[in-house]
């Protein structure tokens, strides 16, 4: 069984899980198709059981990875914060958005309304080309105001509740469900009134800060095994397109987009580990993407 055919067991089993468990309680649900529905849902807890059981039994450094992971507690995260670094970890509930900032020596506790998805998306397409119906400079002032908005909603309102000697200059941040869409990096950081529109110029996040993320403290901060991890055998296909100016109207968008001077470089670093082919230049499209889907394991994208 291939690892890939597991993990869709996995999430196949977990989906059921969640569906069943629904079910079961439903108050609108009658009584015989409730103690079904939880004759079910003891099964796929079972099927659930083995599965673990069997990647940790043949998949042992996966399992650990992925499942066997212990929680770090607050105490061990400000240990290994250094000096200028936070960690950002948010929870979006139906109701309310909280966010927790942790430093060495400083827990801040934050809570406000929950941020829609079309919010985050809208800012985020904002850059793109034809991606909104508005002019130019109504799309540039969009762009600014919405990225000092969320700013100050999200960052400015923590850190100004840590001392100046905690002052952060790294950030971890751990975002929770369409914050995940959201580049932190390119939010504002200073209001942009009476400064010439120059996208270049804007006080991005990434200027002052440096920006990592996670999916959860745990995976950032817990301590890495000095176990050996074993050669993996899945085909790779690595893409790493170049940025120049270019006449063919399929890649016209990249026209925008500055070079990435390192990327082929960088893909061709990861192929040394793998079996698999690398596409450069005008053959890595998103076409060929979508052809070869089926036929590789493992897609690294060297681009933007």
């Amino acid at each position: 069984i291939s690892l890939r055919s597991l993990n869709q067991q996995v999430s196949y089993l977990k989906s059921e899980i969640r569906k069943l468990s629904l079910k079961a309680t439903m108050n609108s649900v009658d009584s015989l198709l409730k103690s079904d529905y939880k004759e079910l849902l003891l099964f796929s807890e079972e099927q659930n059981r083995r599965l673990m059981v069997y990647l940790e039994s043949n998949y042992n450094n996966y399992y650990d990875a992925n499942y066997g992971r212990q929680f770090v507690g607050l105490s061990e995260v400000q240990q290994m914060l250094k000096a200028g670094e936070g960690l950002i970890t948010y929870f979006q509930g139906s109701n309310s958005l909280f966010s927790l900032l942790i430093t060495s020596d400083t827990v801040v506790l934050g809570k406000s309304t929950p941020l829609a998805t079309n919010e985050i998306l809208s800012f985020r397409n904002s850059l793109l080309p034809d991606s909104t119906s508005l002019q130019a400079d109504d799309s540039y002032r969009f762009f600014v105001n919405e990225g000092k908005r969320l700013y100050d909603r999200l960052l400015i309102t923590l850190f100004e509740r840590v001392s100046e000697e905690s002052k952060i200059r790294k950030q971890y941040i751990v975002p929770d469900k369409s914050l995940n869409f959201l580049p932190f990096e390119q939010l504002l950081t200073e209001d942009t009134e009476g400064i010439a529109a120059d996208y270049v110029a804007l006080p991005y996040l990434i200027k002052s800060y440096r920006v990592s993320y996670g999916a959860s403290a745990s995976v950032l901060f817990r301590p890495q095994s000095d176990e050996v991890l074993p050669d993996y055998s899945g085909n790779l296909l690595a893409f790493a397109p170049t940025y120049a100016l270019n006449t063919d109207q399929a890649i016209q968008i990249r026209d925008s987009l500055s070079a990435l001077r390192y990327n082929q470089q960088e893909a061709e670093s990861i192929k040394t580990y793998f079996t698999g082919r690398m596409l450069t230049g005008k053959k890595a499209t998103e076409k060929y993407f979508y052809q070869q889907v089926n036929n590789y394991d493992i897609f690294h994208f060297a681009m933007h």
